[in-house]
């Protein structure tokens, strides 16, 4: 499995309408009709997809980003950066939880105006990808705060906004 096929999966959870095709995909996310192909094949073989009831298996998704994405994609706070906040510095948990007066986690982009700490995205798409669909735009921030593995509070309100994002 690669970041890129969770994004796609993600992508595709959230789709207005619940039809999709490979080349909207491809095109939501700027990459390649094949990459975006591959991606899903992936997604299949790792049971994350149903390909015959074109159906992202929710429980699926929800134990590999629970228990797996952490250790399969882990982030890392880097240097300082102007960007498009992310993890609990972004909506949602940014409203549930009180500041930190820390400096907040970005991904680093020009699509962007916010000073923090980089935190690389799940993959270079995500924040441009994101800019168009907030509700995409949460499920990534919620996910970052699963790969930064910070306090648990902020991973049990994560975890507890994402199964209500993914009702399962």
């Amino acid at each position: 499995m690669r970041a890129i096929d969770l994004v796609c999966v993600l992508r595709i959870l959230v789709w207005p309408g619940g039809k999709w095709t490979y080349r909207e995909l491809a095109a939501q996310l700027d990459i390649g009709l094949s990459q975006a192909h591959d991606a899903m094949q992936r997604a299949k073989l790792s049971r994350l997809y149903d390909s015959n009831r074109q159906l992202v298996r929710k429980k699926n998704l929800m134990e590999f980003i629970e228990h797996g994405v952490k250790y399969a994609f882990p982030a890392y706070v880097e240097s300082e950066a102007v960007g498009i906040r992310t993890a609990a510095d972004a909506s949602p948990v940014r409203d549930l939880l009180t500041a930190a007066n820390e400096m907040p986690c970005v991904w680093e982009s020009s699509l962007g105006n916010t000073p923090g700490v980089a935190v690389a995205p799940l993959h270079g798409v995500v924040p441009a990808a994101t800019r168009q669909d907030m509700v995409f735009y949460e499920l990534m921030t919620l996910i970052d705060i699963l790969r930064l593995d910070v306090s648990a509070r902020q991973v049990n309100l994560a975890r507890k906004l994402l199964a209500e994002r993914l009702k399962t």
